[in-house]
């Protein structure tokens, strides 16, 4: 059996515990505000470009990366956190991601890792995969100031390599921002890349807006349409990495909370354990003072 000691050890580290999942539970309420409120300005504006973009294209504008490059190689983006205690977060998209390169191992890979935890992509596994280069960043997610500048830097070289026709295509795996309850594992075809589908109802919305419209092109039609392109590309893989910034966050937030939770269950239980085992041994010493008394 526990001694009284030992109980008041175990409530106190109880209490130390809870100190600090409920800290960190209010640091990421505090860091989802922000990219949340830009994830709808930035789908806004996604919008946009997509229908001037798809007018370019009405006016005769080809868009240069509708084809497969001819090098036959694949670029995978693997999206992640820097740290743990957000739930199965990363767990769920680095699973997803070696599931893509178990089942086409054949195919020679360019791996780019974003977030601390996506290390652990290729450990132990994967060694009949055809590896031309594994690239690892970190660090990015520590200030959200810091996603923008790195996003622009990393796709200009990513696009780069596109328009020279390095890869055959390019997929970026991550963790799509639905909700704060809700961040979904997801596989996104990012080259070879179609603005629209025939029929769909982003097209129909863009005809309809077309018609309405007046544009004007003063430049080479096909330069404005690589300019649009790269616009979009750039906006759009800023919004999957503040989305997984986000998601990021939200997942933590919601583990913090249920550590809480927990927390405060066993505090509650150690709490009553221990009264009760002081007044026992205070019911016990009074029997005993009375005992002695009446001798």
């Amino acid at each position: 059996m526990s001694t009284l000691k030992e109980i008041t050890l175990q409530l106190k580290s109880f209490q130390n515990t809870r100190k600090i999942t409920k800290t960190m539970y209010m640091i990421s309420s505090s860091k989802v505000q922000k990219p949340i409120k830009h994830i709808a300005i930035l789908k806004r504006y996604i919008s946009v470009l997509e229908k001037v973009t798809y007018c370019i294209g009405k006016e005769g504008g080809k868009n240069p990366l509708s084809q497969k490059g001819k090098e036959g190689k694949v670029g995978v983006i693997v999206i992640a956190a820097d740290l743990g205690l957000c739930g199965g977060f990363n767990h769920n998209v680095i699973r997803l991601a070696r599931a893509y390169l178990e089942k086409n191992e054949k195919k020679t890979f360019d791996v780019f890792g974003i977030g601390k935890k996506t290390k652990g992509l290729l450990k132990g596994k994967h060694k009949n995969l055809s590896l031309d280069k594994v690239h690892y960043e970190e660090g990015i997610f520590k200030r959200y100031e810091d996603v923008k500048s790195f996003s622009s830097k990393f796709l200009n070289e990513i696009i780069e390599r596109a328009f020279k026709g390095e890869y055959e295509e390019l997929v970026i795996f991550y963790n799509q921002y639905k909700s704060m309850m809700v961040q979904e594992a997801t596989m996104s075809h990012f080259l070879p890349f179609q603005f629209y589908q025939e029929g769909s109802n982003a097209n129909n919305s863009a005809e309809s807006e077309e018609k309405d419209q007046i544009f004007l092109v003063e430049e080479e039609v096909n330069d404005l349409m690589k300019g649009a392109v790269k616009s979009y590309l750039e906006a759009y893989f800023y919004l999957i990495l503040i989305g997984s910034y986000a998601g990021e966050n939200a997942a933590r937030m919601i583990s913090m909370d249920k550590a809480v939770t927990n927390a405060d269950n066993l505090i509650a239980g150690y709490t009553l354990k221990r009264n009760t085992y002081r007044q026992s041994k205070i019911t016990t010493e009074v029997a005993e003072i009375a005992a002695g008394a009446g001798e």
